[in-house]
C-alpha cells in the first residue's frame, strides 16, 4: 500500500479570505458527476477495479 498523507483541511472562514464567498462555494458546495450513463451506453469497463489496485499497479508496487 502506499502511505500518503491525509489532505489538508482549511477553514472556510481562512479561505473566504483569499478567494472570497464564490471560491469556497465552488470548492464545497458543486455536485459530484456521474458517468454511468457513458459507461452503460459505450460498455466501458475500467481496469483496474479499484483506484488503489490501479496505483499500486502503475507505481510497481505489490499490494498487500
Amino acid at each position: 500500500m502506499v502511505c500518503v498523507p491525509a489532505p489538508r483541511h482549511v477553514p472556510a472562514v481562512l479561505a473566504r479570505l483569499v478567494t472570497g464567498g464564490w471560491g469556497v462555494a465552488y470548492m464545497t458546495g458543486l455536485a459530484g458527476a456521474s458517468n454511468l450513463l457513458a459507461r452503460h451506453q459505450l460498455d466501458w469497463k475500467p481496469v483496474y477495479s479499484s483506484w488503489r489496485d490501479g496505483l499500486t499497479a502503475d507505481l510497481g508496487v505489490r499490494a498487500p
